[in-house]
């Protein structure tokens, strides 16, 4: 578990944590919000998408390439759709859909955190 400092009357908003809380959690908490490292998210949003496309569930886990660690498919897209507001690379698409169609959905949007939302929808009905 993470260490964090707290002062008397000090809010969640403030707390800085001085030890990681793990490998899904590249998380910092700061006055001004949350820093999040956007290339590892979207590295894990990917992984979760193969997941999903090979028939894995929200509950399961899947490798992050070139990170050697493993992320929830819950955790990933979740973290997607909250920090992930831009375009996924056109070489990306491909998996995109096929995680879509195994779902029984179609792509509206090109964007990762829309995607990501409709992927946990879908998941969690």
């Amino acid at each position: 578990m993470a260490e964090r400092r707290e002062r008397k009357g000090e809010t969640l908003a403030s707390i800085e944590l001085l030890a990681p809380l793990g490998p899904d959690h590249h998380l910092r908490n700061q006055q001004q919000g949350i820093d999040m490292d956007l290339e590892y998210a979207s590295k894990r949003l990917m992984a979760a998408l193969e997941g999903i496309a090979a028939g894995k569930t929200h509950e399961e886990f899947v490798a992050v390439r070139g990170y050697g660690q493993s992320s929830k498919i819950f955790d990933a897209l979740n973290d997607a759709a909250k920090h992930l507001n831009e375009p996924f690379h056109a070489d990306d698409l491909d998996t995109v859909d096929q995680a879509f169609t195994k779902l029984g959905l179609v792509r509206t949007s090109d964007r990762k955190n829309d995607a990501a939302n409709a992927v946990l929808k879908a998941l969690i009905r």
